[in-house]
Order: C-alpha cells, then sequence, then structure tokens
C-alpha cells in the first residue's frame, strides 16, 4: 500500500502578550535579590552560633586526642 503524503495543516499565529511588564518584571527581581540577600545573612548567622557551639567540644577533643597520644607514646618530638 502506497503511502501518500498529507496536506499540511495551517496553525493559526498567536501573538504573545506578557503577564507582567519589563518595570514590574524588574521590581520582582529586585524584590527576589532582596530575599535572597536576607536569606544568606541568616544562613551566616546560624552558621557562626553553630561554629560557636561546636568549638569547644571540637577542642575538648583535640586535647583528649593529644593527651591520649602523650600519656601511650611520651612527649612528641
Amino acid at each position: 500500500m502506497p503511502r501518500t503524503a498529507k496536506k499540511a495543516t495551517k496553525v493559526q499565529e498567536t501573538k504573545v502578550v506578557p503577564l507582567i511588564t519589563r518595570q514590574e518584571y524588574i521590581a520582582d527581581i529586585k524584590v527576589r535579590w532582596q530575599i535572597h540577600t536576607e536569606e544568606v545573612a541568616k544562613l551566616g548567622e546560624d552558621m557562626q552560633k553553630a561554629y560557636d557551639f561546636l568549638l569547644p567540644f571540637f577542642k575538648k577533643y583535640a586535647n583528649f586526642i593529644r593527651e591520649s597520644y602523650t600519656r601511650e607514646f611520651g612527649p612528641a618530638k
């Protein structure tokens, strides 16, 4: 059964209408950037709090390792 070419159907062209204006888009970007900046600042504060909380534990652990090594093998050369 031979194939026959199909007729091309015309697609109706539609005009793209922007949902927001350029000025609204720029204002939205500025607001989103401010939110991003605030969130990153809060992340930095949280990381500083975590560092301050964990630092004594790490110092205690480092001292324990040093003391255990010295007790087992003598002073480091």
